[in-house]
């Protein structure tokens, strides 16, 4: 792709290419960045029959340059650009795959990926080739997009349950679902207060074994959280005190060796 200098203002957005992220993190620490070293990486854009200019790799950068340009209309007046050539679709299959070789998407953010893809044609294994996950990842993503309930979908997004987590209870009813969020969220509350406060004496084998979990699991891409791992403990041993088995069931999840949480 050719690299050409035009006017910032010039650049739109298009309906048909949808940014795959939530939510533009960061951009003070970008924004620091570009007026230190300037646009070091440029944006990169799709350009139609009429000579309009729209945006297709590079919404965090044009936010930055956006809010530096509100205080000082003077600065990047113009910006270097990468021009796309290919379909409207193409464009956005290169905004979402140029995110996910990065690393920068979060997994709800990579479901939601998946369903942008979906819905322009792509089928489940060409949208596994086109982001580098299996074929069986893009389906239990689609899966869980459909069965998940909205409060579990957005404790996902705000890192109270993990996703391969959520993924077990997305099976569930969505009362369940909804019961287990609500148990799962109010775990973690507790815990930070506990790491605060100091957990309560009672909690002190159930702590053990957390900090088990969490040292033995802390090698794998999708680990669960503190408090998810709590929580199964203390429910899987049933109040008995039987925590080797609430820890091994719990680990063995963990480490990928279970797929599910239930008792056997």
């Amino acid at each position: 792709m050719s690299t050409v200098s035009i006017p910032f203002d010039s650049i739109q957005f298009h309906p048909e290419i949808r940014n795959p992220r939530e939510e533009l993190k960061d951009i003070p620490d970008l924004i620091s960045s570009l007026k230190s070293v300037g646009l070091q990486v440029p944006l990169t854009i799709y350009e139609d029959d009429k000579k309009q200019v729209f945006l297709v790799v590079g919404f965090r950068r044009h936010e930055a340059i956006r809010q530096i340009r509100s205080g000082d209309p003077r600065a990047f007046r113009h910006v270097e650009v990468k021009k796309f050539k290919g379909s409207l679709a193409e464009a956005q299959v290169l905004n979402i795959t140029e995110n996910i070789q990065r690393s920068e998407l979060t997994p709800m953010e990579i479901c939601r990926s998946v369903e942008i893809l979906m819905n322009l044609g792509y089928k489940q294994k060409e949208v596994a080739d086109k982001i580098g996950k299996s074929q069986t990842w893009v389906s239990n993503a689609m899966q869980f997009k459909k069965q998940a309930v909205p409060q579990l979908q957005e404790a996902v997004k705000a890192g109270e349950i993990s996703y391969g987590f959520a993924r077990d209870i997305a099976t569930l009813p969505d009362k369940e679902q909804r019961d287990k969020v609500k148990t799962l969220t109010k775990t973690a509350s507790k815990s930070e207060q506990d790491d605060v406060q100091g957990p309560p004496k009672t909690n002190k084998a159930v702590d053990a074994q957390v900090r088990k979990v969490v040292r033995e699991s802390s090698g794998r891409v999708i680990r669960p959280s503190t408090s998810e791992i709590r929580y199964e403990v203390t429910r899987l041993s049933d109040g008995s005190g039987d925590f080797e088995l609430g820890v091994k069931i719990a680990l063995e999840w963990a480490l990928g060796e279970r797929k599910t949480l239930r008792r056997p």
